[in-house]
């Protein structure tokens, strides 16, 4: 599994438990997920994101710093 599969795998999971845990604070459901995934990811390995809740919570769970530095290496490695 790539770098990139990983996170990404990572991220869907976090995103799913950050919006069922505040749902009020996202403008889409879990069923968008998969959509969100697929968009955010890209742009954190070019750096273009910002880190919310998720992106961070991911981070962690594939043992980097939640960091957009951080991050963006992980991915493009």
């Amino acid at each position: 599994m790539t770098n990139i599969e990983r996170f990404s795998v990572a991220y869907s999971d976090a995103l799913i438990k950050c919006i069922k845990k505040n749902p009020s604070d996202y403008l889409y459901g879990t069923e968008r997920v998969p959509e969100m995934v697929a968009k955010f990811v890209p742009a954190l390995a070019k750096g273009e994101a910002q880190l919310g809740p998720a992106s961070r919570a991911a981070a962690r769970a594939v043992g980097i710093k939640p960091t957009i530095g951080a991050i963006k290496s992980f991915l493009t490695s």
